[in-house]
């Protein structure tokens, strides 16, 4: 775990060559270590390679899928791809594991909303707004607004 360390270490000072060399070689060392394969997967965003993301992505999960946040940041990656199947059956994922999950939802609920599946959008758009509750949050507007035009499009009050 030193280099996985040590990877962190130079992504945080933006050296992402160090970084991935220093994933690359915990991979190497201990090829079942689900953290470095996540780890270098978010080296690959900022270098703004998303199929190496997820194919990093897709290893950890193959190692530990019991991670949430894992299956969030694919889902993340699959829809800036455009690929929104994978990305919902991903964030579906991630509140499977963690139903708590407010950007989950939101983003669940916006995904949604873009395939027109407008029933389970509204539902996953509720469930961000009593998660947060009273808190404020970047999003909560955007939600709202979202329920409105939804259940005006659906004849619901």
């Amino acid at each position: 775990m030193t280099n996985n360390n040590r990877g962190n270490a130079y992504k945080s000072k933006g050296d992402l060559k160090g970084a991935l060399a220093a994933y690359n070689e915990t991979i190497r060392l201990n090829p079942k270590y689900a953290d470095a394969y996540y780890n270098r997967a978010n080296v690959y965003t900022i270098m703004g390679n998303l199929d190496a993301k997820i194919t990093g992505l897709n290893e950890a999960i193959r190692l530990n899928s019991k991670h949430a946040f894992t299956y969030k940041n694919r889902g993340v990656a699959h829809a800036t791809k455009g690929d929104f199947n994978h990305a919902i059956a991903d964030f579906k994922e991630t509140i499977r594991l963690n139903a708590n999950d407010p950007q989950a939802h939101f983003v669940l609920g916006l995904l949604q909303e873009q395939l027109r599946d407008y029933s389970h959008a509204l539902e996953n758009y509720e469930h961000y707004i009593n998660i947060i509750g009273n808190k404020p949050d970047e999003f909560k507007s955007m939600a709202q607004e979202s329920i409105r035009e939804i259940k005006r499009m659906l004849g619901k009050r």
